[in-house]
């Protein structure tokens, strides 16, 4: 069994992330230290902001918004930061949020819980972080747009889209070099339709089979070989500690890892306009401060994930376009997508919009 994650790597990581953003940090403590200092009236609003993961870049992030928003509303919002499911899980949070019970968090847009939301990750769409910025920052990005307007079906406004690292494949039997290096292996997915059925098309006549499993269940999944393997990204492997249960990696990059940070509606709706532009701020700040940690953070990881004994498969461009090719994602956003954007935009070919845009991007 190959070696640990060297805790001292993780924390010297840390300590170059901050640095690098040091003076962006001292700025913003020197600014809550002049809130602090300052005599409020007690606050209008009392919140919690539910965080159902351990993601230490994150949730830095998310502190950091909770922070400037009670700074930029003159404390008249004081928001208190839960993370690592103190609130409960995924799914115990979205109901809360939804019904008012907590005001604001990170979810993910699940078919289950944000029936139409599967747009903000289809499948070998977006290839990096500036396509990413292009297409997802708060207000004008048109996956934010649409992503948005989902989560307004459902009793929410979207705050901001908040960067992880980008997915691909981690398993303990063998590397992936090719979609054939799937066969007989078990696969633990997600409720992501779009990226199950993503996986399903690379799959084909491998024997490769999947299985939903709660996020809480990998680990030991994993190390008592349930599964064989799951989609997983550098920061997860290191964050959830998964490295431990799995000896290879391949980075195919299929989709960038989002989180949504949300509120719930009916409260953001009778917020007076000054309040609004208070969480506006503070959430553009926390976005561009999360796509920069991130951003640095993945070849770091990369880095720490190989000292540790992990093997990542360089995978070619030439080997790549083989998986993409396998996984069809053309067909997957006609199939998928297309007929929840028409419900969301009637009549107004907004699935070709979007796809000629990020295309227009790139020229």
């Amino acid at each position: 069994m190959y070696k640990k994650l060297n805790l001292i790597g993780g924390i010297q990581l840390m300590k170059r992330i901050k640095r690098s953003t040091g003076v962006c940090l001292i700025l913003i403590v020197f600014l809550i230290l002049i809130f602090t200092l300052q005599v409020f009236a007690a606050p209008e609003y009392k919140w919690r902001f539910a965080m159902p993961w351990n993601r230490e870049l994150a949730s830095q992030s998310y502190q950091l918004f909770c922070d400037l928003v009670g700074v930029y509303s003159n404390g008249r919002i004081e928001i208190e930061y839960f993370d690592n499911a103190l609130l409960g899980s995924l799914g115990e949070n979205f109901h809360a949020i939804q019904a008012g019970d907590i005001e604001l968090g990170a979810s993910y847009t699940y078919a289950n819980l944000v029936p139409k939301g599967m747009v903000a990750q289809m499948p070998y769409t977006i290839r990096d972080y500036d396509e990413l910025a292009i297409t997802s920052s708060a207000p004008d990005g048109i996956l934010y747009k649409i992503t948005d307007k989902a989560w307004e079906e459902v009793g929410f406004h979207l705050l901001f889209i908040s960067p992880s690292t980008f997915i691909g494949l981690a398993n303990k039997v063998r590397p992936l070099k090719t979609p054939d290096d799937l066969k007989d292996l078990k696969f633990r997915v997600s409720g992501s339709v779009q990226c199950v059925e993503m996986l399903r098309n690379i799959g084909k006549g491998t024997g490769m089979t999947m299985e939903t499993l709660p996020w809480a269940d990998i680990y030991n999944a994993l190390e008592r070989g349930v599964m064989d393997g799951i989609w997983t990204s550098y920061s997860s492997l290191i964050e959830e500690r998964h490295f431990e249960v799995v000896k290879y990696f391949t980075d195919l990059r299929f989709w960038p890892d989002v989180t949504s940070i949300v509120i719930n509606k009916e409260i953001w709706d009778e917020l007076p306009d000054d309040l609004k532009n208070a969480i506006e701020k503070a959430a553009k700040i926390a976005e561009e401060r999360t796509y920069e940690v991130y951003r640095r953070a993945e070849g770091e990881y990369k880095n720490i994930l190989e000292d540790a004994g992990l093997e990542i498969y360089p995978i070619t461009d030439e080997e790549r376009s083989l998986w993409i090719e396998k996984a069809d994602p053309t067909a997957l956003w006609l199939q998928l997508a297309k007929p929840l954007i028409d419900e969301l935009y009637p009549d107004q070919n907004m699935t070709e919009k979007i796809l000629e845009e990020i295309n227009n991007m790139r020229k």
